[in-house]
């Protein structure tokens, strides 16, 4: 259960194996009760599955996208793929020569990203034909294991860098030092709540950092040796093995509380541990592979079989991971193989949820849309699967887009029931919602996506996605130039013909735009800004009326214009010079006004004190719903010869919903 909600199930507990027992509402969707599979008896079987080339050493691996099987080949400097049924391998070299890629992960986009030893880089694959490397800061970090967050992003520990790091989707790195300089953080994994474990293989402690990087470190009271792969277990506490030795450690993620075991295995020590779809805990020892059940009082009714010895030379890596159906995976130090173990009964399932859009900013009371989607990967169906969205009391829930699915609304949980979800399929589905009022000017809202089946799960730490959104009364964009321009204009032209005042111009017959990508929902858009006439413009004449010379002398009309997107919203006329008129405040050519005509300031606003200038503030407001805006600012007829040019200043743009006026604006209005 997520810590920034109180669910509503919190009375009805969770049942051993960690499914959610949602009660008496479920019979409301279903028609049925509590109901848990219980685990079988393990008959163990090995056999080699898959064999890659000579000098690959398979290392890394998941399961997952194409239901396919991943894994970094950290000598052949490769991503690969095979598939048991029918037997197919494929591979991809990555574009760093020797970056040794050790682990990997699918992250929240449904991409694989994995670390690169050597490289000092996390790469991104989309499992077509691109891989994107990110150089991490600082060099000779040596990044180690990687795993997806709750967050949307995809977190790493850096072994040599004594960080742990996070690579958002669009490759921003955040990273957090470790306050004791011989940490070594190694083994990484996720809790229910979302918060990062890790293991200090050289400071000897177990490391805690919220989604919000809030560290906290376990000191392990007398530790035999270096702590090193950890997990979330079947009880949902972390659970963690040294890099020698038959111990296995649990620790509570409530308080940090360890409790250490050991094990009654033929293994002097243990490589790797991971969840199985039987729903034991499985290691893979220097000279075993078995499992074992985890019980209140620690492990219980271990079995375990015999793996041939094999020369130590330090090449790639031992990993144990659950596979798509009635059997683990494993990799061994220094093969070229994938191994593969019967398990018997898959009892469980691996449900994944993703979160594929959601708006960069939200605006209050107003409609958004945000799209979902929960990928089974494993072969086996997983029956009467439930969505759960949670939702900050502040957004309200409008509809779902998705067949199939029966939804019913409850304490601030959507809960939608889809009957069945086939093995190896994904389910998306797109949820309308509504934001309401502010206490203030913009706050930071929770949604949250989780998933769980009948069968329960075997790794629930991606059964959820949660993010924070900003939420604005209004989306604001202001700029004086003081700073000069910015990437959101054409041109980033900027003049300072006086002390004391800074312009965006000066232009002639030039087209200035002003542009946004990505804004929030809205209905509406206004902007203000201050426009300078510099020069002798002419106004709405054609001719200048003191030379009535033959030919007539061609003057004008001198105009200025403001476009909405493809829409002009103004096209205007201005005159500085006495004799001649203008049409604005009006349309050209409805009307003539004296020159200058309601200018907020005449002076000298350019370098050419022969002509006095004015300035203007101009407004516009009107409805506007595209997801990009430009205006387009130009004048027409301008003779830039004679210093007939204008300029910018002052722009002040807002977008909102027309909606907020009725409880923000006009309560003040109305005193």
């Amino acid at each position: 259960m997520n810590q920034w909600t109180q669910k509503y199930v919190n009375s009805l507990g969770r049942a051993s194996g960690g499914l959610l027992v949602w009660g008496l509402l479920m019979s409301g969707i279903w028609g049925y009760g509590v109901m848990k599979s219980e685990a079988s008896t393990s008959s163990i079987n090995i056999s080699p599955v898959i064999h890659f080339g000579s000098g690959s050493y398979p290392s890394g691996l998941v399961h997952g996208p194409q239901n396919a099987t991943w894994l970094t080949l950290a000598k052949s400097n490769e991503i690969g793929s095979f598939t048991v049924q029918p037997p197919v391998t494929a591979t991809v070299s990555l574009p760093t020569g020797a970056a040794y890629p050790y682990d990997l992960t699918i992250g929240p986009d449904k991409h694989l990203w994995f670390t690169e030893q050597a490289g000092n880089q996390i790469g991104r694959y989309d499992l077509q034909s691109t891989i994107e490397e990110y150089l991490l800061p600082e060099a000779g970090a040596y990044p180690s294991q990687i795993v997806s967050g709750q967050d949307g992003g995809v977190w790493f520990s850096e072994l040599e860098g004594n960080s742990i790091g996070r690579i958002a989707q669009d490759g921003e790195i955040t990273e957090y030092e470790l306050p004791n300089p011989t940490s070594r953080p190694l083994g990484i994994a996720v809790d229910l709540e979302g918060n990062i474990w890790f293991s200090e293989w050289g400071g000897f402690r177990i490391g805690k950092l919220t989604p919000q990087g809030e560290l906290s470190e376990y000191t392990i009271a007398n530790p035999p040796s270096n702590p090193s792969e950890i997990i979330l277990g079947p009880d949902d506490n972390l659970w963690f093995i040294y890099n020698t030795g038959r111990k296995i450690v649990r620790i509570d993620p409530s308080n940090g509380e360890m409790t250490s075991y050991q094990l009654s295995t033929t293994s002097t020590s243990f490589m790797d541990i991971a969840l199985g779809p039987d729903g034991k805990v499985w290691f893979l020892g220097v000279q075993s592979t078995g499992s074992f059940d985890i019980t209140p009082d620690g492990p219980a009714n271990l079995t375990e079989v015999s793996l041939p010895p094999f020369d130590f030379q330090g090449q790639g890596r031992s990993q144990l991971i659950a596979g798509p159906g009635n059997q683990m995976y494993f990799t061994r130090m220094d093969s070229q193989e994938v191994y593969s173990v019967t398990v018997g009964a898959a009892d469980l399932r691996d449900l994944q949820v993703f979160i594929n859009y959601i708006p960069r900013l939200l605006l209050a009371t107003g409609e958004f849309k945000l799209g979902a989607e929960v990928q089974n990967w494993s072969e086996n169906p997983a029956t009467e699967v439930l969505i759960d969205l949670t939702l900050d009391s502040f957004i309200k829930y409008v509809d779902m887009e998705a067949p199939g699915m029966s939804c019913g609304e409850t304490s601030g949980h959507v809960l939608c029931g889809l009957p069945t979800l086939a093995g190896g399929e994904s389910f998306p589905f797109t949820y309308t919602l509504q934001t309401t009022r502010l206490a203030g000017e913009e706050e930071q809202w929770l949604m949250s996506v989780e998933a769980s089946s009948i069968q329960g799960d075997y790794l629930p730490a991606n059964n959820q996605q949660f993010r924070f959104v900003e939420v604005l009364t209004t989306f604001k964009y202001f700029n004086d130039f003081s700073l000069g321009s910015d990437e959101h204009w054409s041109d980033l032209s900027t003049d300072n013909p006086s002390t004391g005042l800074i312009y965006s111009g000066p232009f002639d017959n030039k087209r200035l735009t002003l542009s946004f990508e990505e804004l929030p929902l809205h209905d509406r858009v206004d902007l203000c800004f201050d426009l300078y006439v510099l020069g002798p413009w002419d106004g709405s004449s054609l001719s200048n009326p003191s030379d009535p010379g033959n030919p007539v002398q061609v003057i004008g009309p001198d105009l200025w214009s403001l476009y909405l997107d493809q829409d002009q919203r103004l096209i205007t006329s201005f005159s500085n010079l006495e004799d001649l008129e203008q049409a604005y405040p009006a349309d050209y050519p409805e009307e003539l006004s004296p020159a200058q005509a309601g200018a907020v300031a005449v002076s000298n606003f350019d370098r050419d004190a022969s002509t006095l200038d004015s300035r203007y503030h101009l407004c516009y407001q009107g409805q506007h719903v595209a997801n990009n805006l430009l205006f387009t600012f130009y004048g027409l007829n301008l003779d830039g010869l004679a210093g007939e040019t204008w300029a910018l200043d002052n722009v002040d743009l807002r977008i909102y919903y027309k909606d907020i006026f009725d409880w923000l604006y006009l309560p003040l209005m109305a005193r």
